[in-house]
């Protein structure tokens, strides 16, 4: 945990060398956002089986989620490699071979955790969605590593950084929120309706790469649906975050 916040803050440091010295930052760009999903793979794995454990514990479920386990680190290396590939050369069929095996290894681990048996909470459900979203990122790099024309580029980065880098924060923040303000872990109908923008935000900015033609309208789409999440979480939650615990 420790090492990845540390080569984010080298790699901040690299994103401004290496604009100044070719005038884009490309590569450094791409490792920050692999970073990020390495991180979302490592504590998404992490809380998402255990919270979900809680839940199915409290209303009785007799199946739990499989915990963390050697599985899971091998997941994890396939997808280290797999991005690392991918921040150094975005497409060819290794790039692409690649992003297909890590998202597949990470859908078995998400489809190991019983998340429809939890689907009742949105709490917990939205982190499934969130991982969810980090698994179809492997998918959409390699489908346009393998097939260019078809799937752009924008696509997996997008599926990636408005989708499951936004749902996982977001449901983090919200549920964090609740959990240290002693609040009951229940979500409002508005967190429900800040988790549905992202929800938008995502498939609106993923088609935008794909369909041209309508890419101001689904850009605004995009946009207003994601101001639109995390002004709700500032509404709902920004009580809560100022207030002394037990006073009004």
């Amino acid at each position: 945990m420790a090492g990845v916040v540390l080569a984010l803050a080298l790699v901040n440091i690299a994103i401004h060398v290496e604009d100044a010295r070719f005038g884009l930052a490309d590569y450094s760009t791409r490792t920050a956002l692999g970073l990020i999903v390495m991180l979302i793979l490592l504590i998404g794995g992490r809380v998402t089986p255990s919270f979900t454990g809680n839940w199915l514990a409290k209303t009785g479920a007799g199946e739990r989620p499989v915990p963390f386990g050697k599985a899971d680190v091998a997941v994890m290396a396939l997808s280290g490699v797999s991005l690392a590939l991918w921040v150094a050369v975005p497409e060819g069929a290794a790039t692409g071979a690649l992003a297909l095996a890590a998202g597949a290894a990470n859908l078995w681990r998400l489809s190991r955790w019983r998340g429809l048996s939890a689907r009742r909470d949105a709490l917990v459900l939205v982190l499934h969605v969130g991982f969810l979203l980090a698994a179809l990122g492997f998918a959409a790099v390699a489908a346009h590593a393998l097939s260019l024309p078809i799937v752009p580029y924008d696509a997996g980065v997008h599926v990636w950084a408005v989708g499951a880098v936004g749902m996982m924060t977001l449901a983090m923040m919200t549920r964090a929120t609740l959990g240290h303000r002693g609040r009951a872990l229940v979500s409002s109908k508005g967190t429900q309706f800040a988790y549905l923008c992202i929800v938008v935000a995502v498939a609106a900015r993923a088609a935008m790469a794909m369909l041209p033609a309508f890419g101001l309208l689904l850009m605004h789409i995009a946009a207003c649906a994601w101001m639109l999440a995390f002004t709700a979480f500032l509404v709902i939650y920004a009580p809560l975050l100022v207030r002394r615990n037990g006073q009004a």
